[in-house]
């Protein structure tokens, strides 16, 4: 799935193309302290999984749940062109919201994403992060 969505979001975003990682990227650029030299860059990293109330029937174990996933952008701060990159801050979160939001990466999943939150992340390197949370709901399901 994270990679489905990182192709959507290249798709979509013409200034994230080339330019999203997932979370193990993002887990080795906070090891080496260092970030992407890009003005405008991302991270497509799955953050759980929720499961609702089960059924069982046929012997069939079904249960809906609901998988989140968070986008975090970057945004240079200390480059010429990073003035331009700050100002569009929006429009950039609201291109990656209208990429996602009511899409689906295969008919095998029920549902579609949806927005759940967006917030400022933090600030490292010359950089400002904001984070996307994205929800869509599946089912699992098992034969015991």
């Amino acid at each position: 799935m994270i990679s489905d969505i990182k192709n959507r979001l290249n798709d979509r975003v013409p200034d994230l193309a080339g330019r999203l990682d997932g979370a193990a990227e993002f887990a080795a650029a906070l090891e080496r302290d260092t970030l992407p030299q890009a003005d405008f860059f991302g991270y497509v990293i799955p953050t759980g999984r929720q499961g609702q109330s089960p059924t069982a029937m046929s012997g069939v174990f079904v249960q809906p749940t609901r998988r989140s996933v968070a986008v975090l952008l970057g945004f240079r701060t200390h480059s010429p062109t990073a003035e331009r990159a700050l100002a569009d801050i929006q429009v950039r979160i609201d291109e990656v919201t209208a990429a996602l939001c009511g899409w689906a990466p295969t008919d095998a999943v029920p549902g579609v994403f949806q927005l759940v939150a967006d917030r400022l992340y933090g600030f490292a390197k010359g950089a400002v992060f904001y984070q996307l949370e994205f929800a869509i709901d599946d089912r699992l399901e098992v034969t015991p």
